[in-house]
């Protein structure tokens, strides 16, 4: 059976105000995601009100999300999954000259052909060195793919297809820092990673709020469903 209650009924049932804070995505996926197990072993991930709340020691600071903590921590298993399998994926980060950039990525183009040459350790370690994450701009080589063979129509020796692909894609790779992200979507399901790196403290309020419009309509329908699920709590409680 589906319950539908106005704001303040629910205010009434509840008992308390519902500011933004409980409103906010970020805040139900902290408690939905963090359990007081996963904070213990990672602490400096979680924010001062976690500490508090969780009893975490506060001497340890919360650190941005690094290429370590990318590749191995669980909550973020089905975004690596869905990159890993060459799904799209769209993300917003802070670029660094402070403005947000909205891409869709994916890990890898079949028409890309990589050097033969041989690369250096600090080449090859570079992602984790600093923290980034190699991905392709999917929109960036559809667009240049698309001007390169507008231009390729006049050309009196005209360049093979399968080349200018190979073209467009050599062009379309972008390095994300991972401590700039502001979220990922994936699959429909918005991961938060604002309150991981701080955006809001590092950056201020407009870039805080800078997601794409399905970004929000995410944040919206996780958070009803988390509202519908506290009340369903409630009155099988009472």
């Amino acid at each position: 059976m589906k319950i539908v209650v106005t704001e303040s009924q629910l205010k009434e049932i509840m008992g308390m105000e519902i500011g933004e804070r409980s409103r906010s995505f970020a805040f139900t996926r902290k408690k939905r995601l963090f359990p007081k197990s996963a904070m213990k072993s990672n602490p400096d991930r979680f924010k001062k009100y976690d500490k508090e709340v969780k009893g975490i020691e506060e001497s340890m600071d919360m650190s941005e999300l690094d290429y370590e903590s990318f590749h191995e921590d669980e909550n973020l298993s089905e975004l690596r999954n869905a990159i890993d399998r060459n799904k799209t994926v769209s993300v917003a980060f802070v670029k660094k000259d402070g403005t947000v950039r909205h891409m869709a990525i994916r890990k890898n183009l079949s028409s890309y052909v990589a050097s033969e040459r041989e690369k250096s350790d600090a080449q090859m370690n570079v992602e984790q060195t600093h923290n980034l994450k190699k991905v392709v701009d999917i929109n960036s080589y559809i667009r240049d793919l698309k001007r390169m063979r507008a231009e390729n129509r006049d050309n009196p020796n005209p360049v093979d297809d399968n080349e200018l692909k190979q073209m467009a894609a050599k062009k379309a790779w972008r390095s994300v820092n991972l401590q700039n992200v502001l979220g990922f979507l994936v699959s429909g399901k918005f991961v938060d990673l604002r309150d991981e790196n701080q955006i809001m403290d590092r950056f201020g309020p407009e870039v805080h709020g800078q997601l794409t419009k399905s970004m929000v309509r995410s944040m919206e329908q996780e958070q009803g469903n988390n509202n519908q699920e506290e009340i369903q709590e409630m009155f099988e409680i009472y």
